[in-house]
């Protein structure tokens, strides 16, 4: 990678050059020759310093791409996962306060945290591989109760959701119901009629 001896690294930065943890990055700055200091409240190390030490050691190798761990995200992952552009997939992960502090040259989030955003709301949908199965297919909406009762009154559903015992799923700001508890429960009462086999259900 080019060299310059102008400025200073971040201890964070270590990950990136070093491709290690930020535990071990951290222990190398205190390695005297490096002469750690505190600038606008962060610990760097002048990059003259730092080009000088790396020299001396046989240790460490400096890397041209940053490290990105098996576990993470980048924006351009999620960019395809969701067909957007690199610059929208930064603008969801800011929004949604998703990234991580793993680098500090790159934009990455844990694929965990990600994950479980993912499946906890319903205004992005994907059919990734990478993500994990939503849950819609495996649920009804209110309108879709509605339908399968013959009902129109919304409060009708809300006193079914409070009296019976169905499974409740909430995805984002949207209460659903798992199909199966569901299904269970429509077979077994004579309240609201059951339409014939071959029924659009």
């Amino acid at each position: 990678m080019e060299r310059s001896e102008k400025g200073s690294f971040k201890v964070s930065d270590l990950c990136d050059l070093l491709h290690v943890s930020k535990v071990t990055a951290f222990e190398i700055s205190k390695i005297p020759e490096l002469n750690r200091k505190v600038i606008v409240g962060k610990y760097r190390i002048l990059k003259k310093d730092f080009w000088k030490w790396y020299d001396s050691q046989a240790k460490y190798k400096v890397y041209d791409e940053p490290y990105i761990p098996d576990d993470y995200y980048t924006t351009g992952d999620i960019a395809e996962m969701f067909h957007m552009t690199t610059e929208g997939a930064y603008q969801l992960v800011l929004r949604k306060k998703l990234r991580s502090d793993v680098s500090s040259r790159l934009v990455l989030v844990e694929k965990k945290v990600f994950h479980d955003w993912y499946v906890s709301q319903i205004r992005y949908q994907s059919d990734d591989p990478r993500l994990p199965k939503q849950w819609f297919e495996d649920t009804y909406d209110i309108n879709e109760i509605k339908k399968i009762l013959g009902i129109r009154a919304n409060s009708t559903i809300y006193h079914l959701y409070k009296k019976e015992f169905f499974d409740l799923r909430k995805i984002g700001y949207e209460l659903r119901i798992d199909k199966a508890s569901f299904d269970r429960w429509f077979e077994s009462q004579t309240q609201y009629p059951r339409k014939p086999k071959g029924g659009d259900r």
